[in-house]
């Protein structure tokens, strides 16, 4: 009985916020990104009738060498999704702050003084108040559900957009 309760109260506050959404990445980065933004792709009608569940994905570069994907819930959202997302965002309405998975390019010097790739991979929260918060837990790397997910679908492509595995600058 609690447990049919708490599945309307989420789906009821999924419809709520998708409802007025409008330009949903604009008003949950204050601005900072858009649906207009560089690397921000707005799904046509055709493609949204292919999306199977699951949630929203943005996807945007933040600074010259690194990305992030963030999970936005809306009303296919699995209950495991969103138990997934909550126990990492603490945000009982799936809409002031939403998760993320970022990767980051850097460049180090080896001790013979020859360049060499690294990638971070990260967690972050975008909060709609305060921002982007990075979260500092392998446990939730790794074995997160949404994470994990994130992590399948656009780990390789970050790394590429962000110029690969070679030793050079940043694109």
């Amino acid at each position: 009985m609690l447990k049919k309760l708490v599945n309307c109260l989420i789906l009821g506050s999924l419809f709520t916020s998708s409802a007025f959404a409008g330009d949903f990445l604009a008003k949950v980065s204050n601005g900072a990104l858009s649906d207009n933004s560089q690397g921000v792709k707005a799904l046509n009608l055709d493609e949204m009738k292919q999306v199977k569940g699951g949630y929203q994905v943005l996807t945007s570069k933040l600074g010259n060498s690194e990305y992030i994907a963030l999970a936005i819930p809306d009303n296919t959202t699995t209950y495991k999704q969103l138990v997934a997302i909550y126990t990492v965002t603490g945000d009982n309405t799936f809409s002031n702050t939403f998760l993320g998975y970022t990767v980051k390019r850097n460049i180090a010097i080896s001790s013979s003084g020859k360049p060499y790739v690294l990638f971070n991979y990260g967690v972050a929260l975008l909060d709609r108040q305060t921002g982007l918060h990075r979260v500092n837990s392998s446990e939730i790397l790794n074995n997160n559900q949404v994470i994990k997910e994130l992590t399948m679908k656009y780990k390789t492509q970050f790394e590429s957009n962000l110029g690969g595995w070679t030793a050079r600058a940043s694109r």
